[in-house]
């Protein structure tokens, strides 16, 4: 709900910003995180919930009794959860991510003002969140490398 949060707020800032001229770091930094409501929306949606759910319902069709369905969900529920970022071993990871969706929220609460923070918090993010879920990849979930690329990727854009 936080990415949903974050994104409907930027989608309204982007209206209010067009009626105003405001200065090109304002629409830079609009971008980077709408951008990366949109990244985070399509990894959570289609790798961790879809693919999760997707596994767990071919196995249950292959369960012999109710235990093991049961077995099967709770394996795929730890899955998803670890999946979706929110396993204990990616706190500082989750934690970095949570800010950047805040950083959404309040660009599009101040309206310009208090920006110059907002561009730096989220240029030091990025690169964290990435490097972070790269790290994490070798020994966890191999989706988060794809996810960590996708962000990197756009974290090392030129500037206008």
């Amino acid at each position: 709900m936080q990415i949903y949060r974050t994104k409907y707020q930027l989608q309204r800032a982007r209206i209010r910003a067009s009626r105003k001229t405001w200065p090109v770091v304002f629409f830079r930094v609009l971008q980077r995180l709408n951008w990366f409501a949109d990244v985070l929306r399509s990894y959570v949606t289609e790798t961790a919930v879809y693919s999760t759910t997707r596994d767990m319902n071919l196995a249950i069709e292959k369960a012999d009794d109710i235990d093991e369905m049961s077995q099967i969900h709770v394996h795929c529920m730890e899955k998803l959860q670890k999946r979706a970022l929110l396993s204990k071993d990616v706190k500082p990871i989750h934690k970095a991510i949570i800010e950047l969706l805040d950083l959404g929220v309040l660009l599009s609460q101040n309206e310009g003002r208090n920006l110059d923070q907002v561009d730096r918090e989220s240029a030091r993010l990025f690169p964290f969140v990435a490097a972070g879920l790269r790290s994490v990849a070798r020994v966890g979930e191999p989706s988060w490398e794809q996810l960590a690329d996708r962000l990197d990727a756009f974290s090392h854009s030129p500037k206008p």
